[in-house]
Order: structure tokens, then C-alpha cells, then sequence
């Protein structure tokens, strides 16, 4: 038997044995006194080497078990059992199961998508009601299980707050500056990083180009000349044989301090929510785009394509301490509802009514503040009137369900 030693490779005890298997299971056991060597606590494998039937057979390995029993599906087939059926142990879940998962972050540390319901989204069926009268491609969704006179109060409240709601990009006006404006903070010891421009083939080429004439349709970037700080641009695909265009700024933020402004708990955003008797899940349309970069810091945040070299004027998703910003925000704006009847995190937004009969007076205050400072929302991946869904990846339910 070998035994790697804490210490290293380089202090190795090795013990052997030989015996003869005549169809009978042999045993091989070590006593305290053939013991030898290192004898404290670790972690390293047991491996042993034994002669059998004159063979010398290295790398035996010891099964240690496992906490579970896990039999795959192809193997189980071939055992040929047939089909099982097992007993129940667990018939009704529990009231509540105490909420374990690993939280979001607001950036990362390279480009891409995470997949799953990262989301606020319902857990019932919802329709589609038409928020500006005759025009069925202005709608949201409300909950199913609402009765007449309630789906009613919504919509007529949803009417009246149309404004609040962004259809396309020219629609959103953006957070005033006075109020909150994305800062890098870059360290000055740093020095600037100015990536070689990477090639891409004609059709990825092509989706690049498109991407930033819509974003320079909308006033989100504008063509600069000789910048310190130049990124290159990085495609992403996405569902559906689609792809996303994203700036891979791992050098810029490698420069940037991290901001330690404090996020909120998630199980406390979650247990805050027990007891609701309906639910709102809002998103922001484009939200981190909706608060500006500060004029000195646009230039850094430059790339370059086929077409050119360009700068963001708003803050985007994967700048480091976005995140933070936006949660600086909507803590500022939602100061007088959170904790009472306004839970945000980052840009996950849920506003609850601990009565059904106050649901529309919730609104009316919070969408009153979405207008105050000028921030839009999405009206396709918004829901109102919802008895239940996920709250930061989290399912929960309203009262009595």
C-alpha cells in the first residue's frame, strides 16, 4: 500500500502484500502494527499494488463509497428488472423549504449569458391587455386569476401611466445626471490598453456593423478619435441561432477599484415577500443603459470594429461595479417603499400589496416615482396582479396559495 504524506510526493511509505485467489473473495487487512509511516489526518489517495495468481497489479484504487447510491439508467436496462415502483416518503412539500442557490452578481469577469430565470417572472398564466386602447402592440400582462372588477382597476391604472413604459429605444429619456451618473474611478497607476483590433469573417462582420448603427441611432455611442483605452468587441450567441454583441473590457476593469457599496440580502428580499397577497414583477427596459457615464470616463469606454472606433455614453452591462451603481439608484429613488411595499435587487424590481384592495394604490406610488426620475420599463417582461413566481431565481407564493 502507498500513502502520499502531507509533506509531498517526496515522503512515500509503501506497503505490499501477495496473495492467491483459488474462486474464493480474500480479504486483506492492516493492523496497527504493520502501520508505518505518517499517521495524521489527510486526504490523499489509498492506493495499493498486489500480487495476484503471480501478477503484480498496480493502481488498485479504494471505493470510499458515496453519499448517495446513483445507478444510471443504461446500466439499471441491462440488469433487465423491468419497471419500479416506488413508495412514497414525502407526499405534501413542506409550508416552507428554507431558500438555498447561488446569488447573482452584477458584472463578471468576461462576456457572456448566464442561463435561467435570473428574472423576476410569475409562476401562473397570465393575458395580455392592451395598455393604450386599440393598439394591440402596446401591451403587458396581468394576472389570470384576477376576478373582473380587479383586472378592470389594473388596466385602468396601466392606462393611465402609459407613459411609463418604453416601446422602442427612442423612448427612453434617461435618469438625469443630477441624480445618479457612473463614475470608473480609474486607478492612475495603470497604464492604458489599446487591444489590436480582432477579425472576424463577413457574416459575424456584418451582425457587428448592424449592432452599432442601431446603437448610434439611438444615442448610446458616438465615433471617436484617438483614444487611450480601446476593447474589442466580442459576439455571443444566444438562443435561436442569434447572437449578441458584447465589449470585452476584462483590461478596463482590471484598473477600476471595487466599489463596497452594500447589496441587499436575497433571502430577506425573499421572506419579505411572504404574506403579499399580490405581486408585481417589473423590469427596466434596457436598464443600465438608462443611467449616463460620466463625459471624462466616455473615452475609456471605447472599442473598435471594421467601421471604426467607438465610445459608450451610458453605463452597460459588464463594466465593473454596474452593478452597484444601479442598486445606488434604485435605493435612492425607492428609499420611501423598500422594505414596505418595494423590494429591488439590482435591476430586479417587485412591488407587493399585503391586500389585494391596496394593489392599485401601490402602483400608482411606485409608477408616480418611475416617472419622478425618468425610468422606463419593459412592458413585455412585466406582470401585475400575480399571486406567486420567481424572485431572484427564488419560487414564492402569495398568501393562502
Amino acid at each position: 500500500m502507498e500513502v502520499p504524506s502531507p509533506g509531498g510526493p517526496s515522503n512515500i511509505h509503501k506497503r505490499s502484500s501477495g496473495y492467491r485467489n483459488s474462486g474464493r473473495r480474500s480479504y486483506y487487512t492492516i493492523g496497527r502494527a504493520e502501520r508505518s509511516g505518517p499517521q495524521t489526518i489527510h486526504n490523499d489517495a489509498l492506493v495499493i499494488t498486489a500480487t495476484i495468481a503471480n501478477y503484480e497489479v498496480g493502481r488498485i484504487f479504494i471505493d470510499s463509497g458515496s453519499s448517495t447510491d446513483i445507478l444510471f439508467g443504461e446500466a439499471y436496462d441491462q440488469m433487465q428488472l423491468g419497471d419500479v415502483s416506488l413508495e412514497k416518503s414525502v407526499d405534501e412539500a413542506p409550508d416552507q423549504i428554507p431558500p438555498s442557490k447561488k446569488g447573482k452578481t452584477p458584472e463578471g469577469e468576461k462576456p457572456g449569458e448566464a442561463e435561467g430565470p435570473a428574472k423576476v417572472q410569475p409562476a401562473e398564466e397570465l393575458l395580455n391587455i392592451e395598455i393604450i386602447p386599440g393598439n394591440p402592440e402596446k401591451t403587458t400582462r396581468i394576472g389570470s386569476h384576477l376576478d373582473e372588477e380587479a383586472k378592470k382597476e389594473i388596466s385602468l391604472c396601466l392606462q393611465r401611466n402609459a407613459n411609463i413604459f418604453a416601446w422602442t429605444p427612442q423612448d427612453l429619456e434617461g435618469i438625469d445626471p443630477q441624480v445618479i451618473t457612473h463614475h470608473l474611478n480609474i486607478d492612475p497607476s495603470y497604464k492604458p490598453v489599446k487591444e489590436k483590433k480582432r477579425h472576424f469573417g463577413l457574416e459575424k462582420d456584418k451582425i457587428i456593423q448592424t449592432e452599432v448603427s442601431k446603437l448610434m441611432a439611438t444615442g448610446l455611442i458616438e465615433e471617436i478619435q484617438f483614444p487611450k483605452w480601446l476593447s474589442n468587441v466580442v459576439l455571443v450567441p444566444k438562443p435561436g441561432g442569434k447572437w449578441r454583441m458584447c465589449i470585452d473590457f476584462r483590461d478596463l476593469n482590471k484598473a477600476c477599484p471595487k466599489d463596497f457599496y452594500p447589496l441587499p440580502r436575497i433571502d430577506q428580499l425573499v421572506d419579505s415577500t411572504s404574506g403579499c397577497e399580490l405581486l408585481n414583477m417589473m423590469d427596466a427596459s434596457q436598464g443600465y443603459h438608462q443611467i449616463m457615464l460620466a463625459p471624462e470616463d466616455r473615452k475609456k469606454v471605447s472599442f473598435i470594429t471594421s467601421e471604426g472606433t467607438f465610445c459608450y455614453m451610458v453605463m452597460l452591462f459588464g463594466l465593473k461595479n454596474a452593478g452597484t451603481t444601479y442598486q445606488r439608484l434604485v435605493d435612492k429613488i425607492f428609499r420611501l417603499q423598500i422594505g414596505r411595499n418595494v423590494e429591488v435587487y439590482v435591476d430586479d424590481m417587485l412591488v407587493k400589496s399585503k391586500k389585494a384592495e391596496e394593489h392599485v394604490k401601490d402602483l400608482e406610488e411606485t409608477f408616480s416615482v418611475l416617472r419622478k426620475y425618468k425610468l422606463k420599463l419593459n412592458p413585455a417582461k412585466c406582470a401585475f396582479g400575480a399571486q406567486g413566481g420567481r424572485f431572484l431565481g427564488i419560487y414564492g407564493e402569495s398568501e393562502g396559495n
